[in-house]
């Protein structure tokens, strides 16, 4: 009986070491240090940009050093847009889909170690719509050490006074840029209720505010955001969501 618990000890020891997992993926935002393993980030930008980048750190929590590979998969791509990798202090071109470079990761590793950065980028080239990227990252010398993130791209309009979509209306702001407060003008048609959510590039909703269809027009304070370029959404049931550009200028 003890040789047979031990033989089972000892493989259940060694499935455990196989499939633990040591990679840990960080995102950096003004609310600070984020762990986004096995998650999908959103990330808003204008068919006027020439690139999108979306910057994460790879973080290595073994006892030992670990030599690391990225790749990209595309699971949709806008027609005639591009996305490309940055790892191991490279960008490769749109072709490259596994970087030909690994990075080792010398524990303890930290976000002020630019070592350890990677950035998925994406170039609209002015086409709008939704790119989705899966970008994964492995331990080259055990591949089933590894972590994935998943990054939506979304392109939306821009330089138009007004949008209109379904039941919603949705006004350019103003004053833009904005330092202590903004304005939007606003209707909705049809709809019971809708949410003004305001974006930063990273893909983090800061602010989401109630809209009423009884009124046509709301005022955000914006003081305490940071200087920067937002996307400003209004959301609605049984509606397509329309965006806005704000820049707010301290």
């Amino acid at each position: 009986m003890k040789k047979i618990t031990f033989s089972f000890l000892f493989a259940f020891a060694a499935f455990s070491s196989v499939f633990s997992q040591h990679l840990e993926i960080i995102r950096t935002g003004p609310a600070g240090n984020h762990s986004v393993n096995d998650s999908t980030l959103v990330l808003y930008g204008l068919v006027s940009d020439s690139m999108l980048t979306q910057s994460l750190y790879v973080i290595n929590s073994s006892g030992s050093a670990m030599t690391v590979n990225a790749k990209r998969e595309v699971v949709s791509e806008v027609a005639g847009s591009q996305s490309e990798i940055c790892w191991a202090g490279t960008c490769y071109s749109p072709s490259t889909t596994v970087s030909p470079s690994t990075e080792t990761l010398t524990p303890p590793h930290d976000t002020s170690n630019n070592a350890n950065t990677f950035s998925g980028d994406y170039l609209p080239h002015g086409y709008k719509g939704t790119t989705t990227i899966n970008y994964e990252f492995w331990d080259v010398s055990n591949s089933t050490d590894s972590a994935h993130i998943t990054v939506k791209f979304i392109i939306t309009l821009t330089g138009i006074a007004s949008i209109k979509d379904g039941g919603i209306n949705f006004s350019a702001p103003y004053p833009n840029p904005a330092n202590s407060a903004v304005n939007f003008n606003y209707s909705l048609t049809n709809v019971e209720s809708a949410n003004l959510k305001i974006f930063n590039l990273l893909g983090d909703c800061i602010q989401t505010l109630p809209l009423s269809p009884l009124k046509n027009k709301t005022t955000v304070d914006v003081q305490s955001i940071p200087s920067g370029v937002y996307v400003c959404e209004i959301v609605a049931e049984g509606c397509q969501p329309v965006y806005q550009k704000l820049i707010v200028s301290h």
